[in-house]
């Protein structure tokens, strides 16, 4: 009997697994409780699971300490808790991406029926580990990584603890569902060491507070099929020291990785246009919140259960894939070597410290071109600008360009539209954007720091009052002395959540389900690069501009 529950417990997660067996489990059926000494998992499955890039492959992943604990009575309302002690995984950079296949079906799943209890199960399963390291190894260097305390919970769609029957959106008029996922870590410790001869062994180090990523994904309830996802890191604190040779070093290991990932998005182009399909046909499937039947909800007094679920359904949707990255504050410190072989010996020990406050980077690599951005983050200035910018262009550069972007910032409340079928038809359906936006709140640049040097605040060139005369103020405003480059928003009158810069990059491409049809190849697309940037005061320092002309110098001599 306890042999015949271990087989249909262990079933769901044989496609996961490398020889697993039922006898090496240690099951208490009546307290629904298990544990394993270690378990290796499937390279090719996991790296489905997790959406790896093409660019990278996983050699090997083990686990080791494993208990799980399954309420059989209450499978609906609370989750399963899994607890690992350490995870070991290998990762390696290809030079050439592996295939790509774009399956509306996971491999991993057994059957393609609707989605059931037992992958409700499975999304809402609580997932707590002690340790994971991670090698991961590429042509110029190897890195190690060291995340202690992971965990990953079910949020509700505000992201705040709640009941499992409230960590998921269900909604079968749009067939669809939206499951809320929070990975979150106590530390995280980042290694990497050259292998070339030119770098001399030059470690790069990065060590990180605790840091979130929350992921939003939405699925099909006839098939299960993954419609479309959004992911955010946040990082709280981060401090990273570096020195001329760690930058140089970090530069080698980017530009060693370039190629590979430039042939991997390539790679994922071709399936742009199902992908995007596929997320927009999912919206149209949800009726719009009209102003009339949210009149009618107040006018009777009573609820409109249909309209409150497509308007909670909207209001966390997820329109498109997209990435997002927010650390929330980021200070990074330049140091001088003092080497005998470098000529930032004119000022021995000197660092430069530069303070970024809340860094963001937004990326949407399906964008249709038709597709309103009224869920994007941002503010209205910035994308105003953008769209009387673009609007100034000569039409034959912006290929149609759509304007009903300059309207769907109007509101961040405003109910978003969605592309229906007629229009997915008629607009081209090979022309896509990737578009990555940047966002800086603040950015401090210090002067030059000499440690063996005392610098008297009171006197000198190193400090002073930027006096300035503005109609609204009408009185000095003091710059911060100890700052070369800083933002002017107190002059201006300007509010601290105001954005200090904004850039947008979008490149426009075509996507074919294959190689490009005869005669497309001198069908060039245009790359759009807009900038906003808001006044900032440099403070004029002989020592930081010397330090700074000698670091880049030498900088960019060595590579």
């Amino acid at each position: 009997m306890a042999s015949l529950i271990k087989s249909q417990i262990i079933k769901p997660f044989l496609q996961f697994t490398k020889n697993l067996s039922a006898d090496q489990i240690n099951l208490s059926i009546v307290k629904g409780e298990a544990q394993l000494d270690s378990l290796e998992l499937n390279e090719a499955v996991l790296m489905e699971l997790l959406g790896l890039p093409t660019w990278l492959n996983l050699r090997k992943a083990q686990c080791s300490g494993i208990s799980f604990k399954i309420r059989w009575t209450k499978l609906n309302t609370h989750p399963v808790c899994v607890v690992i002690d350490q995870i070991d995984v290998e990762l390696e950079a290809l030079e050439n991406p592996r295939p790509e296949v774009d399956s509306l079906i996971a491999s991993y799943r057994i059957g393609s029926g609707k989605y059931r209890l037992a992958d409700r199960v499975v999304d809402g399963a609580t997932v707590l580990i002690n340790a994971v390291s991670i090698r991961f190894c590429a042509k110029a260097f190897e890195a190690s990584i060291e995340i202690s305390r992971l965990s990953l919970v079910s949020k509700t769609p505000t992201w705040q603890p709640g009941p499992l029957k409230l960590t998921s959106l269900l909604f079968p008029n749009a067939d669809a569902v939206l499951i809320f996922k929070e990975l979150s870590w106590d530390s995280a410790r980042i290694v990497a060491d050259g292998l070339l001869n030119e770098l001399n062994g030059t470690p790069v180090k990065l060590i990180t507070n605790s840091g979130r990523i929350r992921v939003t994904l939405k699925k099909r309830l006839s098939d299960s099929a993954l419609i479309s996802s959004r992911m955010q890191l946040y990082l709280d604190d981060l401090l990273w020291i570096l020195t001329l040779s760690q930058v140089e070093a970090a530069i080698v290991f980017a530009r060693s990785l370039q190629h590979s990932v430039f042939l991997a998005a390539e790679q994922s182009r071709q399936f742009a246009a199902s992908r995007a399909k596929r997320q927009h046909l999912s919206c149209s499937k949800v009726p719009q919140p009209t102003e009339t039947a949210s009149t009618r909800q107040k006018k009777a007094g009573k609820k409109d259960l249909y309209s409150a679920a497509a308007l909670l359904f909207h209001r966390y949707d997820v329109v498109e894939t997209s990435y997002h990255l927010t650390l929330y504050r980021t200070e990074m410190h330049f140091c001088d070597e003092a080497k005998n072989d470098t000529n930032l010996t004119a000022t021995p020990n000197g660092y430069i410290k530069v303070h970024f406050n809340r860094l963001e980077l937004d990326w949407y690599p399906y964008h249709l071109n038709t597709t309103p951005r009224v869920s994007w983050h941002g503010s209205r200035e910035f994308h105003e600008a953008r769209n009387a910018w673009l609007r100034s262009l000569n039409p034959v550069h912006t290929i149609q360009l759509s304007l009903r972007e300059s309207t769907s910032v109007d509101s961040d409340n405003s109910t978003p539209d969605v592309l229906s079928e007629h229009d997915l038809v008629n607009s081209d359906p090979s022309i896509f954007q990737s578009v990555i936006v940047f966002r800086i709140c603040d950015l401090d640049v210090s002067l030059l720091s000499l440690p063996e040097v005392s610098v008297d605040i009171s006197s000198g060139d190193r400090h002073g009052t930027m006096v300035q005369q503005h109609h609204h103020l009408g009185e000095e405003v003091p710059a911060n002395a100890s700052l070369f480059i800083g933002s002017d928003k107190k002059l201006h009158c300007l509010s601290e959540s105001v954005y200090f810069l904004t850039v947008e990059l979008n490149n426009i491409y075509r996507s074919y389900p294959s190689k490009q049809p005869p005669g497309m190849e001198a069908d060039t697309l245009p790359c759009f690069f807009f900038a906003q940037l808001k006044p900032f005061y440099v403070r004029f320092d002989a020592d930081t501009v010397i330090w700074l002309n000698m670091f880049l110098l030498t900088l960019h001599l060595n590579l």
